[in-house]
């Protein structure tokens, strides 16, 4: 009998609680943190072949029109050269950074 009369004030505590916090969430102003752009993302995969590019593939590359495009194998150099635009297009569009190449020391 006496846990019943405890129900009632016990739910609206909890009721008021809850909208309290959410009422003091809702009016915290944004943080520096959610309004900085996302990073870029660099290039995880190959544009001709989609091969994975890894740390250590980092040698199988590309300079062209002044960007590194990063390749998976050898055989993939030709297709890049003959069309780099389309490969730093597709590249682009899946939201991965082209690398600018590194200019020769003069």
């Amino acid at each position: 009998m006496r846990m019943r009369h405890l129900t009632k004030p016990l739910m609206l505590g909890l009721a008021f609680s809850l909208f309290s916090a959410n009422f003091i969430l809702a009016m915290d102003p944004p943080t520096e943190r959610a309004n900085t752009p996302p990073l870029p993302k660099a290039q995880s995969s190959c544009p001709v072949m989609g091969g994975m590019i890894g740390p250590k593939d980092k040698a199988l590359h590309v300079d062209i029109k002044g960007k590194r495009i990063y390749i998976c194998c050898a055989a993939c150099e030709g297709a890049v050269l003959a069309d780099p635009d389309k490969y730093i297009k597709k590249i682009e569009q899946r939201g991965e950074t082209v690398e600018e190449a590194p200019q020769p020391a003069k």
